[in-house]
């Protein structure tokens, strides 16, 4: 009689522990695949890494590559004129409509929101799982930073929105971080 008790709680044993395992093999069956989601950091990584450098690499636009001693980067120039809309155009046309982005600037000590995929400068997009954030460093002199483009005319005077809301940095670093995502 002893027996029959002591078989009875290895079989209770032994078919407990196959519910748990076969509940583990449904879970691990039910649970979403990362390689997806990694699909998709990866190549929204290759996207923003790409489309920055090719920015960074372009020329300003007239009249400003004419200027002596300008960035010769469309990228710099987009910071230094406060350009949201000339920047998110560029962007938008390197990536598909599903892609959603902010823009951040950072200082190595502070950052701040620049714009988003609408142009605005205002609004921090909600983000998406999964987020994908490519950087790109840019050096820009602090005299550039200040100017004002009157008729055609480079005029230095006015501040950029970097000098203003960097007032007390004086270095010329600044990191540029895209979070990008899909809708």
């Amino acid at each position: 009689m002893k027996d029959d008790k002591a078989h009875m709680m290895v079989i209770e044993v032994v078919i407990f522990a196959a519910m748990v395992f076969l509940a583990l093999i449904f879970l691990y069956q039910l649970s979403p695949s990362s390689t997806l989601s990694d699909q998709y950091t990866n190549e929204l990584k290759t996207w923003g890494d790409d489309a920055l450098y090719s920015i960074a690499q372009s020329l300003p636009p007239e009249p400003f590559k004419s200027y002596p001693d300008y960035p010769d980067s469309k990228l710099v120039h987009y910071l230094i004129a406060n350009d949201y809309s000339g920047l998110t155009t560029d962007l938008n046309d390197i990536f598909p409509p599903t892609v959603l982005y902010n823009i951040w600037i950072s200082n190595g000590t502070n950052s701040i929101f620049w714009c988003n995929s609408f142009s605005d400068n205002s609004t921090i997009l909600p983000l998406v799982d999964p987020v994908t954030i490519c950087h790109y460093y840019v050096s820009i002199d602090p005299n550039h930073l200040r100017f004002l483009e009157e008729s055609n005319i480079f005029v230095f005077g006015t501040q950029s929105e970097l000098s203003v809301k960097f007032k007390d940095y004086d270095d010329s670093s600044y990191d540029l971080l895209l979070e990008l995502w899909y809708k």
